[in-house]
């Protein structure tokens, strides 16, 4: 399983034209849009850092998607 970093997310967050600066990162996760708790165990790893799949990139951008039409 391949593991990517929070400057992966906020690449794909801007390929798909939403915000995606770090600030809005933790507006997400304040709102619940971005589970904060998005840790894969990596050995090494700071318990501050963000790891996420995959399925959760998609996710998480699916969310922003919704919580920005919803929020409009």
């Amino acid at each position: 399983m391949k593991i990517y970093t929070k400057k992966h997310l906020l690449d794909r967050l801007q390929q798909e034209g939403l915000p995606y600066s770090y600030k809005s990162l933790l507006k997400y996760e304040k709102a619940g849009v971005i589970p904060n708790d998005s840790r894969a165990d990596v050995e090494g790893a700071r318990s501050s850092m963000r790891f996420y799949t995959d399925q959760e990139i998609e996710q998480i951008v699916q969310n922003v998607k919704n919580y920005k039409t919803k929020n409009q």
